[in-house]
This record gives C-alpha cells, structure tokens and sequence, in this order.
C-alpha cells in the first residue's frame, strides 16, 4: 500500500449512497402500503382520506429525493405489499377486504400515484438541484 493513496473513491461513495437511499425508498414503500392496509378503516372515511395523504407526502418525498430511481422503486413495492394484503390468506383471511373502503384506499392510492408520477420533478424542487 502506498501512503497517501485513497482507497475510496469518491464515485463509489456517491454510487453506494444512491444505491441506499433507493433502497430505502423502496422500504418506505412497503412501510406506506403496511400502515396503510392497517389502518385506512381507523376512522371511516377520515382514514381512508389520511392515507392517501401519507401515500402523497411520501411519494412527492420519493420523486423529490432521488427522482424517477427513487418513485420507482418507493412505487413498486407499494404496489407488491398491497397485492400481497389483497390477497386471501390461507384460512380465506383478507386484510383487504375489498367494500367500497379498500377499493378507495387500493384505487385511490393507485390514483394518487399516478398524480404524483405526473408532476414533473422541476416542480417539485426547482432548477437549483443537480441530479
């Protein structure tokens, strides 16, 4: 080993770090769609319109940060968790039952998503910001 050499290199920092803020938008994801599932019948209708807030605010968060990397992977894994709690369970047990409360929280958050998708990331945090 030479002294003086880095044996980092500054592009590998800012690759690892890109890497693990997707991925922990993904996790956010999953999170999102967790709480959810769990809680958009808390307070009828008022749930159901405070998650979709939060799949908003999270979303906006995602594209903001990490542009379409981070939506996409913040996206796709609420989607997986979702269909995985829509799913029947093996004693014919759904968390999502599918009344008119899961299909707003499922088909609203889907809405929502799409909204989020079409906002174009200028809007969001403005011409200053290096990719």
């Amino acid at each position: 080993m030479v002294s003086g050499c880095r044996l980092r290199s500054p592009i590998l920092d800012t690759m690892l770090k890109r890497a693990l803020s997707v991925v922990a938008l993904g996790l956010l994801g999953a999170l999102v769609a967790a709480v959810g599932a769990g809680s958009h019948r808390s307070t009828g209708y008022l749930g159901v319109g405070l998650v979709l807030a939060l799949i908003a605010s999270a979303a906006i968060f995602a594209k903001a940060w990490q542009s379409w990397n981070g939506f996409i992977a913040f996206a796709s894994l609420w989607v997986a968790v979702t269909v995985y709690f829509y799913a029947t369970g093996p004693a014919q047990s759904q968390l999502i039952a599918g009344d008119l409360k899961d299909h707003l929280w499922v088909y609203g958050g889907a809405a929502v998503l799409s909204l989020v998708a079409a906002v174009p990331r200028l809007a969001l945090v403005g011409r200053d910001v290096a990719p």
